[in-house]
């Protein structure tokens, strides 16, 4: 069997797993979506590269709640990195 045929063949079988188990995800999505929901959104302010290239980690994030209305619970920025160093918050304009 070819690597294309296989991988059908795979994805065939996790339908059909999916089809099967389609009663009990239907009831686990009914008891998620009878509670109070919260929708999560992170945004992260990358570094700039190193001068090898290499990738760092990132300046800050910022962190966005809402209930399933839309109504904002939080909105949070973190600095990961300190004033002043070379990429940090501040010299990406979130400081």
């Amino acid at each position: 069997m070819c690597a294309a045929c296989r991988h059908l063949a795979r994805l065939a079988e996790k339908l059909e797993a999916l089809r099967v188990r389609r009663a009990e995800l239907g009831r686990w999505a009914r008891v998620l979506l009878s509670e109070r929901l919260a929708v999560v959104w992170v945004e992260l302010t990358s570094a700039p590269l190193t001068g090898s290239g290499r990738a760092r980690p990132p300046l800050a994030g910022q962190v966005q709640v809402a209930d399933e209305t839309g109504l904002a619970l939080e909105d949070l920025l973190n600095h990961r990195a300190g004033h002043g160093r070379p990429g940090s918050a501040s010299a990406a304009g979130l400081a």
